[in-house]
């Protein structure tokens, strides 16, 4: 049985443009039209509902990894700031590019995440920061950097 893109008619190949399951539920569009679709909703929203979007679906990994979530969807977009907490980098929420976005963290690593106890980090410090309490991280940080400051200066002064 031949099947067609719903979209450009173009015929479809099973296992190249869709499954089986696909066109048993009626999913017959090819990979081209469901990609121009996809880029066409991003356009469709605006900075706000992405925002929303965005934090409604951070809560919700949360809630599946067992975490008590208070607070509404408003009250986490208003402690959203596009800098991170930590080193102020500005980041966009929304790049393409995962190792551009920023992201919500819990300041503290208790079981409850609440606005009060969020903050918006760049990738690299969210990375680096794990599951360490703030204090913790920052500790680290300053580790991290007296280490190299000390290798810095066996580097530059060898015979001190």
């Amino acid at each position: 049985m031949k099947s067609y893109c719903r979209t450009c008619n173009d015929e479809l190949i099973i296992g190249v443009n869709f499954t089986e399951a696909d066109v048993k539920y009626g999913k017959v569009s090819c990979r081209k039209c469901q990609n121009e679709y996809s880029r066409g909703l991003s356009k469709k929203f605006n900075h706000d509902q992405k925002l929303r979007r965005k934090i409604s679906t951070s809560l919700s990994e949360h809630r599946l990894r067992g975490y008590e979530v208070k607070g509404s969807i408003d009250d986490y977009v208003k402690t959203f700031t596009n800098q991170c907490a930590f080193c102020g980098e500005p980041f966009d929420l929304f790049d393409k590019n995962r190792y551009k976005r920023g992201s919500m963290d819990r300041i503290s690593n208790g079981n409850i995440v609440s606005p009060q106890n969020v903050q918006w980090l760049c990738h690299k410090c969210n990375l680096t920061k794990q599951d360490r309490s703030n204090e913790e991280f920052l500790e680290y940080i300053e580790k991290i950097y007296s280490e190299l400051k000390k290798k810095s200066k066996s580097l530059i002064f060898p015979d001190s």
